[in-house]
């Protein structure tokens, strides 16, 4: 059987059979006669196995430096099935600093930054904080790793985040921690999925679910939505 001889050889890959049987079917070749595949055939196999298989999402880093409007043009050029994001690790990695030490105010994802202790700024930061202003910002609206990121998960990926609580009425933890926890889950996941995820035992006993905007119980089969909260229920 091909297709259960090519999964179990590159599961290490997270390769699927149902991966494989969709390509298959996109890129027509025979599965009972790999062997007699003509080299353009493999290729478009192989080819698209990784698009199905291992999506991309470009960070084109450094946009902060000459020519690099050029460049992301010409990438956008070569790979037009391809999201392409500019991005600047130096300007998020600086600001994020800064905020950190109380001189800027930003939030990752901001399309700007605010400085509140100019006393705190030498000339080399100020220097660097107007590079960041008129290469970063002026020309892409953020540093685009926040951006990057949103894509990979969100839309390549297909996830929602979701956000458990136990105290439906304050939002929070025991500890009274506000939304404490962030988890990732495929679109069309259900209450019992998000259970699992928090921990198996929680899965196994699970009884019910409520949306706390609503104090109404959710069914266990209804699929979630992106930035849902959700108390679960399960016995002890």
């Amino acid at each position: 059987d091909f297709f259960k001889y090519f999964t179990e050889t590159f599961s290490g890959l997270g390769i699927r059979e149902k991966d494989v049987h969709r390509v298959i079917n996109e890129v027509d070749v025979d599965p009972e006669k790999p062997a007699g595949w003509s080299d353009e055939g493999l290729l478009r196999f192989t080819k698209a196995l990784r698009k199905n298989t291992m999506p991309m999402v470009i960070a084109a880093n450094k946009v902060d430096i000459d020519n690099a409007e050029e460049n992301i043009e010409r990438m956008k050029k070569e790979f037009p099935e391809l999201k392409i994001v500019p991005t600047s690790s130096m300007a998020e990695l600086f600001l994020k600093n800064l905020s950190q030490e109380g001189i800027v105010e930003y939030i990752p994802g901001d399309s700007s930054f605010k400085v509140l202790r100019q006393e705190k700024l030498n000339s080399k930061y100020q220097k660097a904080l107007e590079i960041i202003e008129e290469t970063v910002f002026k020309l892409h609206s953020s540093t685009g790793v926040q951006e990057a990121m949103n894509i990979a998960v969100l839309d390549v990926l297909d996830k929602i985040v979701v956000f458990p609580v136990e105290d439906e009425t304050r939002l929070s933890d025991k500890k009274g921690n506000v939304l404490p926890d962030a988890i990732l889950l495929g679109k069309g996941s259900t209450p019992r999925d998000l259970a699992y995820k928090i921990h198996t035992d929680i899965g196994r006993n699970f009884i019910a679910a409520i949306n706390p905007r609503t104090k109404m119980k959710i069914s266990s089969d209804k699929e979630l939505e992106h930035l849902d909260i959700v108390k679960v229920i399960a016995n002890a």
